[in-house]
């Protein structure tokens, strides 16, 4: 199954802009832009793991860790609570229809298309 899980630490010391983390991402991890020209409509806006993984087996961390910075002199009383939302997904890489279909590695993109679009 293909899997997009999330590992979540806290760090205070590595640093990364968004720009570098992404041309930075650990193996067989993939981000899809939400402005993708292929895949952007359907897939963008999520990372993806792009091995399939055996039963049991957990995909590598993607995320290290997280840090906010809200500026030097910001009044942090004025700072409220908020939530941090991770969200994962899986699909399955063998079709239950009587095709009995498989995706190896190199088909990742289509199995998560197959599952993402309406039938018919």
């Amino acid at each position: 199954m293909f899997s997009i899980i999330l590992c979540l630490t806290f760090w205070g010391q590595f640093k990364k802009s968004w720009s570098d983390f992404l041309g930075d991402l650990p193996d067989n991890w993939e981000y899809i832009p939400e402005s993708d020209n292929g895949d952007g409509r359907l897939l963008g806006g999520y990372f993806y793991y792009t091995r399939v993984l055996k039963k049991g087996e957990a995909t590598p961390c993607l995320i290290e860790g997280i840090e906010t910075d809200f500026g030097s002199g910001t009044n942090t009383d004025n700072i409220t609570d908020f939530d941090m939302i991770v969200y994962s997904e899986s699909v399955q890489t063998t079709e239950t229809d009587e095709s009995g279909k498989e995706y190896p590695d190199s088909e990742w993109r289509d199995a998560w298309k197959s599952f993402l679009e309406p039938a018919g």
